[in-house]
């Protein structure tokens, strides 16, 4: 008879009055047996009374003593007895009643695989989360189709509504130096790759997204985007020099930097001449080339399209000047710069293949 794995579900919670219930409700409508489901839910200094909507439901509630969310997932962790760990944003609805025999299926078909995640919709249309829909979909290659994740063929990890098995988190937990930036769980997953695992998304697990943003905090995650590439580069550094080899995959418009554009700028401000000129304009196609299939996705309207063209422009740009900031006011180690300049190379060198479309070439031929 084969065993049937048990469920850890793990929620972390700050100020979630408006979905939390909904949550758990969708948790709790699973088919899948209960006796093997264990519900966890960690308060990271909640002050709205979210705690007081759910402490009558069946999970097994705690107050985190840490500040922030890897602290508070690093002290649920400890609790979870369940054979895979199924993270879940406090705001995200499981579509599927049984969702969790999905993620069981995909774990058994897939031996090899340490996560499962799935994606997820907002449930607004004015919710300019739509912005990260279309990115994912178009650049990130996280769409109708199941795709294997690994460090050579690198996209996004969903912790929002992603399954991990349990005994990854035994040498492993989220570094909590990612202060006012997004970005710690994408280190963890850039861990377990490190160490050989691949990942699995699939599009069959899926969940609604309800939290609202606005125009005023999309500018604000804008930074909290450029913060997390740095902390990612600032946390391999600080892991490379303490003993541990971290490799940090390329990924266009989220752990990437436009050092060739930034380069050919320069040189066309000492010295303007046609030369310089045709560098910086290869460059600049170099950098927005991609963002042209986000035009031809027909599953949102024109006018969606353009506002994620720009957002996703704007940011390149304003990264040119405050990720460097950033790096620097945070560190003058010349290792650990030395470090980062390497990785920001090999981002450069990816890219460069990628626009010339030689990759696969290049795989060919063992480089």
């Amino acid at each position: 008879m084969v065993r049937r794995t048990r469920f850890s579900i793990l929620i972390i919670f700050k100020n979630e009055r408006r979905g939390i219930v909904k949550t758990l409700d969708s948790v709790f409508s699973q088919t899948y047996p209960s006796g093997h489901v264990e519900v966890i839910c960690v308060n990271d200094n909640s002050i709205d009374g979210s705690e007081k909507l759910i402490k009558n439901y069946p999970i097994r509630l705690l107050r985190s003593k840490s500040t922030g969310i890897s602290g508070a997932r690093n002290e649920g962790i400890k609790y979870c007895s369940g054979d895979v760990i199924l993270f879940l944003d406090a705001h995200i609805y499981l579509q599927n009643s049984n969702t969790l025999k999905q993620i069981d299926k995909l774990f058994r078909s897939q031996k090899e695989t340490v996560g499962v995640c799935g994606e997820y919709y907002s449930v607004e249309e004015e919710d300019k989360n739509y912005v990260r829909d279309i990115r994912r979909s178009v650049l990130f290659g996280k769409n109708d189709k199941e795709r294997f994740i690994t460090l050579e063929a690198f996209t996004t990890w969903s912790i929002a509504i992603g399954a991990y098995k349990r005994t990854l988190f035994t040498d492993i937990t989220f570094p909590e130096g990612f202060n006012n930036s997004y970005g710690e769980d994408t280190y963890v997953q850039i861990k377990i790759h490190n160490k050989g695992h691949r990942l699995l998304y699939s599009p069959i697990v899926t969940g609604l997204h309800d939290a609202l943003l606005t125009d005023k905090q999309l500018i604000n995650k804008m930074m909290l985007e450029i913060r997390a590439t740095s902390n990612i580069l600032l946390q391999g550094a600080d892991d490379t020099m303490n003993g541990q080899t971290i490799f940090l995959p390329y990924l266009h418009y989220f752990l990437s930097y436009p050092l060739g554009l930034v380069i050919s700028i320069i040189l066309l401000t000492i010295k303007f001449n046609i030369v310089f000129m045709f560098i910086c304009t290869f460059f600049f196609f170099l950098e927005t080339g991609p963002l042209l299939k986000i035009i031809t996705i027909q599953k949102y309207n024109l006018g969606k399209r353009l506002f994620t063209l720009l957002y996703l422009i704007t940011k390149e740009f304003v990264q040119v000047f405050y990720l460097p900031i950033y790096i620097l006011s945070r560190t003058s180690n010349l290792n650990k710069l030395v470090y980062i300049g390497r990785q920001i190379v090999y981002w450069e060198y990816k890219k460069y293949i990628h626009f010339l479309r030689i990759e696969q070439i290049f795989q060919r031929m063992g480089i």
